[in-house]
């Protein structure tokens, strides 16, 4: 089934197991429960969701310009889904972790902000979630927490995570697992900013990023340069205060032309997070 355009008011939306249903064009606000629960397979596209209740999958979920804010729980909870494919999603303000993923994960165009716990949560042994083009800011842990899985990350922009007395602290953790044995998390053409070492086994290449991690390659820890990572104040916060930042690379930025386009399979991009072409000299982070 394909529903087209609607807006819903007080009540969730199901697909049931071997069910398969496309949603597009619309809006889903203040449903009880999860707004969105699918246990077949369910497309969401262009489809806003607002409310105490986030999208909770057990199926096979794809996403295509989805954005979630101020859920109750878990932004987008996909831990007992079997595979979630997505380009342009965003989590903000959830009451937990703004995407929390143990199956298999391949999403492009991720933005991760003001989540109450984690911006992005995996888990999942034998899982290899990878992740493009992302942005993980200001939430209240690490924007991205991996734990007994290989985690890949390539153009990602994680800063203003673990925020304490108004210095950023960890922004990356690894809780089980090493690199050794595969597990931990891989980082390619990324900026990694934060006060502080970063928690258990990760590899960083051609990176900003403190050498906290183990079998480092060409990385640098320098300041970014961000274009306005301070709030302006001539910005709503609502529904998210996210556009009233802007993590782009200044011109000095010593993170531009520094990424390299030779990247792992299913880890390179054409684009930058807004659609801006990349190069064979890309920058290090989400904006080129």
């Amino acid at each position: 089934a394909t529903i087209r355009s609607i807006d819903f008011k007080n009540g969730p939306l199901e697909t049931r197991a071997n069910a398969t249903l496309s949603l597009r064009d619309s809006r889903i606000d203040d449903a009880p429960g999860n707004a969105l629960t699918n246990l077949g397979e369910m497309t969401l596209e262009d489809v806003r969701r607002a409310g105490s209740a986030g999208i909770q999958s057990s199926g096979v979920l794809n996403l295509r310009r989805v954005e979630v804010y101020s859920s109750g729980a878990n932004g987008i909870d996909l831990t007992a889904a079997s595979q979630t494919t997505g380009t342009d999603v965003e989590a903000h303000k959830s009451g937990s972790t703004g995407i929390y993923s143990r199956g298999q994960l391949d999403l492009e165009g991720v933005v991760v902000h003001r989540n109450n716990s984690y911006g992005l949560r995996t888990e999942g042994s034998g899982k290899q979630p990878r992740i493009r083009n992302m942005v993980a800011t200001f939430n209240g842990a690490v924007g991205v927490f991996a734990n007994d899985v290989t985690t890949q990350l390539s153009y990602a922009t994680l800063t203003m995570n673990d925020m304490q007395n108004g210095i950023p602290q960890f922004q990356i953790s690894c809780a089980v697992g090493s690199v050794s044995s595969g597990a931990g998390v891989w980082v390619y053409n990324s900026i990694v900013y934060g006060a502080q070492f970063y928690s258990g086994d990760c590899f960083y290449a051609h990176s900003i990023a403190r050498d906290g991690g183990h079998l480092t390659h060409d990385i640098i820890f320098v300041d970014p340069q961000f274009e306005r990572p301070t709030q302006s104040h001539f910005c709503s916060s609502v529904p998210s205060d996210f556009d009233c930042y802007d993590f782009s690379l200044k011109s000095s930025s010593p993170a531009r032309n520094r990424g390299t386009p030779t990247l792992p399979a299913g880890l390179a991009t054409s684009k930058d997070i807004e659609g801006t072409p990349r190069d064979s000299t890309p920058n290090m982070g989400a904006y080129e």
